[in-house]
């Protein structure tokens, strides 16, 4: 089946009309101040799918409340059709992680996020996964080996990782070095058959994440050090774009995870650190602003109002103009009303006088230029 979950919170699709209505669920999350305000046009169009939409009110407001919804029936979606094409239909990058995780533990056929509606047909169309699902459309739940153990997957990238380790060439040479001598222990009572699954399994994870690639003759080539890993977590971080510090910490936390590393707070601060040092991000009152920046507005030059510019001509084409520089304060704070100067004006003025080349300042004494 597919199913589209749409944070209604975040975006609100004005029809569903691109959609199939065939064997497709519509999830719609509603916040506490959406629910009296869908369209007449999205309700028509919800119409189409039938009993198959579900409509989800958070009752209450809060942070993060809606996200929370959504997680728990998406739990509750792969745990009963893991055979299930799933889309989130957001602009919130937090979600990003947990689609990262369904697909790693193969706990879908397919999951994304999208940001409109015209992205969906990036996914495998509905009748593929028809072809999949047996005759009586009766979903199975997965076998208990069903995904990789990040444990499992942590022990592998650490013998993998040793200075003298052996490095496999061949694919099935690995998958049988992780079941044969680095997992041996741990798997010992498994049956030859859940042992050859789950080699599978973390072979397959590690091509995945891009620790290790095929070359075009079918030579294994392996990305194990830690700047490489440490790239690829970074690139993941940035493509995800999390809003606040708080958010960001949790990707991080997540992305070292999903490439078997535990990480401190300490660890997750000087990651943060080491993003602002690259001027990749900047952090102003806990909120996240993504390179490239905006570049500041330069300042307009100063330049008086010409009412007010007019009137102060006219004070300095007298005879009895000041030739000092605190008799000319003096003169144009006492004219501040009437010339409508802001606070601190006055010495913009002066400063303007002399851009101009009307006045000539030496030693206090005023020298007029025109």
């Amino acid at each position: 089946m597919n199913h589209l979950l749409i944070d209604f919170e975040n975006i609100q699709p004005n029809n569903l009309d691109k959609l199939d209505d065939e064997n497709t669920h519509i999830w719609l999350f509603l916040g506490a101040n959406q629910q009296k305000s869908i369209s007449l046009e999205f309700c028509q169009s919800l119409c189409r799918f039938g009993k198959n939409v579900h409509f989800i009110r958070v009752k209450k407001t809060g942070k993060n409340a809606l996200d929370f919804y959504l997680s728990f029936y998406l739990g509750k979606i792969t745990e009963q059709d893991p055979a299930a094409l799933i889309g989130i239909l957001s602009k919130d990058g937090g979600y990003d992680v947990l689609t990262e995780h369904i697909k790693d533990n193969q706990l879908a056929q397919n999951i994304a996020r999208i940001t409109c509606l015209d992205e969906i047909q990036s996914l495998p169309h509905a009748k593929q996964l028809e072809k999949q699902q047996p005759e009586n459309d009766q979903t199975t739940l997965p076998a208990p080996n069903n995904s990789y153990s990040s444990k499992d997957l942590a022990a592998v990238l650490r013998a993998l990782r040793e200075p003298a380790a052996f490095l496999p060439r061949l694919y099935n040479n690995l998958v049988n070095r992780i079941q044969h001598i680095i997992l041996a222990d741990q798997w010992a009572n498994y049956s030859a058959d859940m042992r050859q699954e789950n080699a599978e399994k973390l072979a397959a994870a590690l091509l995945r994440k891009g620790l290790i690639s095929q070359e075009a003759d079918g030579l294994l080539r392996y990305h194990l050090d830690a700047d490489f890993i440490l790239n690829r977590v970074q690139e993941r971080v940035l493509a995800n774009k999390a809003s606040t510090v708080e958010k960001l910490s949790n990707v991080i936390r997540s992305s070292l995870l999903s490439f078997a590393i535990e990480s401190s707070a300490a660890d997750i601060q000087q990651f943060i650190e080491n993003l602002v040092k690259q001027n990749l991000i900047k952090i102003q009152q806990n909120k996240i602003s993504y390179a490239p920046f905006r570049q500041p507005e330069k300042p307009k030059a100063y330049q008086p109002e010409t009412a007010a510019w007019q009137k102060i001509t006219q004070l300095l084409s007298k005879t009895n103009r000041p030739n000092k520089l605190s008799g000319l304060r003096n003169l144009l704070k006492s004219q501040e009303k009437s010339l409508n100067l802001k606070t601190g004006e006055t010495e913009q003025i002066i400063a303007y006088l002399q851009s101009k080349n009307r006045i000539q300042i030496n030693n206090e004494k005023i020298i007029y230029l025109s």
